[in-house]
């Protein structure tokens, strides 16, 4: 049976401009090989990696006791302790304001907490007696933090025992009380039958229970591929909290969270006059809660929670299934939140580039997460999306996404809506330039000689064709940061390399037949010729020195409500001058208020002295702002 004209006619389209299409299980093969190296960023036990001689020092893996706590003993007649050692809890418990005077602050409670968790290490059992000694331990110590001043831990000299005793105690209670009780929300119940008096504390800033999982304890873990880990030496258990955002159909809840969302949380305990304790859960990103009467810092672990939240993703398969497969991909694009929304914070927009994901800008998050001022102004959204398709297409998606984004908010006004800083690398440049500018019908002109909703395509196709050559500018963008982008192109993506990589992604066909049926039924429609229409439906073709679309976005004149930022690698062998990728006179432009070159590679986003400059302009929009 003979192809009709138009199967003919887009048969030869196809052989000249899609040549050497791969069967889709090769490229799935393609993708998984790629895939199975090990993951670079994630988090691991870290037994193995802590000293056996810190664990001994304040007894917290069942060692001897300190020195401090062996002189409280003897001091107090208490030198049996290793066979009497309920009586030598109990006494130390009910010592007098006399006998404490006599020892400096909290070195009875120390001893008291120290002597129970050595009898836990001893026992080594995971039962409700060893949860309780891990709670008396915690209670021991925070009474013995209550006369500490938080403003002046030097006059104190056992604060900061005091403080690793009774965080490392509290967080082991809390494990244990999650194996043996199950989800915190059932805890008041459950302790109250093992004679517990245990109350959860959720009046603001406490966070309810509710909106967790389950959660780890972060002084548990390492991570491992983000350096350094910052943490905050406070009072209060670090946590690592979970939350899994999969149905019965492993499709995901909320749609700006990710798969299996992990963010820094603190647990604190505070002593009931009437007895009993209270456990409250809070943010870690907020600056204090008051605890014993005093602003004490929160505990927090941010580091250890950013790695396990990028450990529990796949994003390494997906990058490279958003390259070769990217109309599959289209469901797991979007904004990608790494902590709750919040709309009294700036909006820090990153945008990753070609063959890749979120997991490129982990350094970047760390280090805003290490930085106190940055961390509490900003919140991360890193936009994830099938990186084959045309920027074009990948730019009205984020569009979307960030008015959807903008309409979270309780209210118009509020921080999040009224400001944006947008920080992309390569590709990602491209999408980042595509939200502020107005078009107008350049870009539509570029390719079509009339309008539209005029061509003879589905209407389904005309709408998708329309938001991604005719836009209006996204408001409220103050800053954006451009790195390594390939502004006039990549010789890259125009060698054998770009075009082996081209011929391998399989673009969406549905467009792909409608410019196909467009060249036979209605030519006289269409300015592009074959090679150039193909920028429509291929990501790596727009990054082509030629490529028309990279042309007509550079045509457009930048707006000056946004302040520009540039930073390019040079390196020094480069056969042509600029990162290895991209040219330097590609990655440059004209008129932006700094520009910072550095001798680098195309990675250079997760250079340290890249990451610098980023912050320092993250700094500097802060000052700026009235």
């Amino acid at each position: 049976m003979g192809m009709t004209r138009a199967e003919e006619q887009r048969g030869r389209w196809r052989r000249t401009n899609r040549s050497g299409r791969v069967s889709p299980s090769v490229l799935l093969l393609l993708a998984f090989l790629t895939s199975c190296s090990f993951h670079p960023i994630h988090d691991q036990e870290n037994s193995a990696v802590r000293s056996r001689a810190q664990r001994r020092r304040t007894a917290l893996d069942g060692g001897a006791p300190s020195e401090s706590t062996l002189g409280v003993l003897m001091a107090l007649g208490l030198g049996d302790w290793e066979r009497r050692f309920d009586g030598a809890m109990d006494a130390l418990a009910a010592t007098s304001p006399a006998q404490r005077a006599l020892f400096p602050v909290g070195a009875i409670d120390l001893a008291e907490a120290e002597v129970a968790l050595w009898v836990a290490g001893r026992r080594r059992r995971f039962d409700s007696v060893d949860q309780s000694l891990h709670l008396r331990a915690a209670r021991a110590t925070l009474r013995g933090l209550r006369d500490v001043d938080p403003s002046a831990p030097s006059r104190f000299p056992l604060t900061a025992t005091l403080l690793e005793v009774h965080n490392a105690a509290l967080a082991r209670f809390l494990e244990i009380s999650q194996e043996l009780w199950g989800h915190p929300s059932t805890w008041p119940e459950k302790a109250a039958t093992e004679g517990f008096h245990l109350l959860l504390n959720l009046a603001p800033p406490a966070l309810d229970v509710a909106t967790f999982d389950a959660f780890i304890p972060a002084d548990r873990r390492e991570p491992v591929g983000l350096t350094p880990r910052y943490q905050v030496q406070g009072l209060g258990a670090s946590l690592i909290a979970e939350r899994h955002n999969l149905d019965d159909k492993n499709r995901r809840i909320d749609l700006h969270a990710l798969e299996h969302p992990s963010f820094p949380m603190t647990a604190r305990m505070e002593i009931r006059p009437e007895g009993g304790v209270a456990i409250g859960f809070y943010d870690s990103l907020a600056a204090a809660t008051r605890s014993l009467d005093r602003p004490w810092p929160l505990s927090a672990d941010f580091t250890t929670a950013l790695a396990h939240g990028f450990g529990e993703e796949s994003f390494r398969i997906r990058e490279n299934l958003a390259l070769f497969f990217p109309s599959g991909a289209r469901r797991e694009q979007g904004i990608y939140l790494f902590e709750p929304y919040d709309p009294d914070r700036i909006p820090l927009l990153l945008i990753h580039g070609i063959w890749s994901s979120p997991l490129a800008w982990a350094q970047l998050q760390n280090e805003i997460l290490g930085d106190p001022k940055l961390r509490r102004r900003y919140q991360v959204w890193s936009y994830f999306y099938p990186t084959g398709l045309s920027i074009l297409e990948n730019a009205a998606a984020l569009r979307k996404a960030v008015f959807e984004m903008r309409a979270l908010a309780p209210s118009g006004e509020c921080t999040a809506n009224r400001d944006m800083v947008v920080v992309g690398h390569s590709m990602g440049g491209l999408l980042a330039k595509a939200l502020v500018l107005d078009p107008g019908k350049t870009l539509t002109e570029t390719y079509f000689r009339c309008p539209v909703e005029d061509l003879p395509i589905p209407r389904k196709l005309q709408e998708r064709l329309r938001s991604a050559l005719e836009f209006r500018p996204v408001p409220n963008i103050s800053e954006m940061v451009f790195i390594a982008t390939p502004h006039r192109g990549s010789e890259l993506a125009a060698n054998l390399l770009g075009s082996l990589v081209s011929q391998l992604v399989d673009s969406p066909d549905d467009l792909e037949e409608a410019l196909d049926a467009l060249r036979s039924q209605a030519p006289s429609c269409l300015v592009a010729d074959d090679a150039t229409l193909l920028e429509l439906v291929d990501g790596v073709r727009c990054l082509r020195p030629d490529a028309r679309v990279l042309a007509a976005l550079n045509a457009i004149p930048l707006p000056r409500a946004t302040r520009f930022h540039s930073i390019a690698g040079k390196l020094p062998r480069a056969r042509i001058e600029g990162d290895g990728v991209v040219g330097l006179g590609s990655a440059r432009l004209d008129g932006v208020p700094s520009e910072f070159v550095l001798p680098a590679g195309h990675a250079s986003h997760q250079d340290p002295r890249a990451i610098l400059e980023i912050r320092r302009i993250l700094r500097e929009h802060l000052e700026a702002l009235p």
